[in-house]
């Protein structure tokens, strides 16, 4: 059986994530939140209990089930202590709007 080339991993490793960090330092911590805010939304939905597939992006305080979205909205808050909807790509924000 052949070796994997991990040469190729390598290489493909560096410039996925190290290239773009010395080129963009600035980019840095924000993608450190990112991985923080997954890794606690990850956590949020460690349960198939408290997964709720239904996805509205209303996200009531006190709810007991969380879609996917309302756990990274609520990992986002826990790891950087606020939350912008960024809207999609056409430039609609939370409901279309």
């Amino acid at each position: 059986m052949d070796e994997p080339n991990t040469d190729l991993i390598q290489g493909t490793l560096e410039t996925l994530i190290l290239k773009p960090l010395v080129l963009e330092p600035m980019h840095v911590s924000a993608l450190l939140d990112d991985l923080r805010i997954a890794q606690r939304a990850r956590k949020i939905l460690g349960s198939e209990t408290v997964w709720n597939p239904a996805d509205n992006r209303e996200c009531p305080p006190n709810r007991k089930t969380l879609s996917l979205y309302c756990a990274l909205e609520k990992a986002t808050l826990e790891v950087t202590g606020g939350f912008e909807h960024r809207g999609t790509r056409d430039g609609g924000g939370k409901n279309g709007h």
